[in-house]
């Protein structure tokens, strides 16, 4: 398995979160998901006063609702397990997550129930939290293992030594990029300065060279 870099290990440990919450929350839907609205039901009558969500649905969408967390429960496991293989699969888990929190909310603006306002708040952070650890860890997938990385290493300071055409060579500028945040600007400058410089001076460094 190809080795993880630090984003990528807090995504792994994020999924492995997710597991255990959308399984728990899988198998209480099973068994009493028909407390949840009777109990938001209660809250709102008691303290906000809004429309009570009409509790007359039976079994038919808590089917659904099951079924739909065992799909997510058992993608984030699977990314867990391999990161780098079933990478594609986290788009289906954020677009699960970005539905439903959009749907709740339509919807509570469209009826004002405050289930639907505790779901959109449920599945918001949910959703902005994995789209954010995943954010920070998909540019930080390489798609070489280490030895690959020492070869490439290699053959850019063969072709770009310290000191030779430019100031900085290859080991130079990937160290800079590991390092620092400006990677790529560090990068330009590096690469770009002397060149600017040869087009700026043209005549100066053809007198050197003399």
């Amino acid at each position: 398995m190809m080795e993880l870099t630090q984003e990528e290990r807090v995504f792994r440990a994020w999924m492995f979160i997710s597991v255990g919450l959308y399984g728990i929350a899988g198998a209480f839907f099973l068994f009493w998901g028909d407390w949840v609205p009777r109990c938001i039901n209660a809250v709102s009558a008691r303290f906000v006063n809004l429309p009570l969500y009409p509790d007359s649905e039976g079994l038919f969408w808590r089917v659904l609702s099951v079924s739909m967390m065992a799909m997510i429960t058992w993608i984030a496991l699977a990314v867990y397990r391999d990161l780098h293989a079933n990478r594609p699969l986290v788009s289906v888990l954020l677009l699960s997550k970005c539905c439903s929190t959009g749907l709740y909310a339509v919807f509570f603006i469209q009826r004002h129930e405050l289930v639907y306002l505790v779901g959109a708040l449920t599945d918001g952070p949910l959703f902005l939290i994995t789209w954010a650890l995943w954010y920070a860890a998909r540019p930080g997938a390489r798609c070489l293992d280490r030895k690959e990385e020492q070869i490439l290493l290699a053959l850019g300071t063969a072709l770009l030594p310290h000191g030779g055409a430019f100031p900085e060579g290859y080991g130079d500028v990937e160290e800079w990029r590991g390092a620092s945040p400006a990677s790529s600007a560090s990068f330009i400058s590096v690469i770009i300065s002397p060149l600017l410089g040869a087009l700026a001076f043209p005549k100066s460094r053809a007198s050197k060279l003399r």
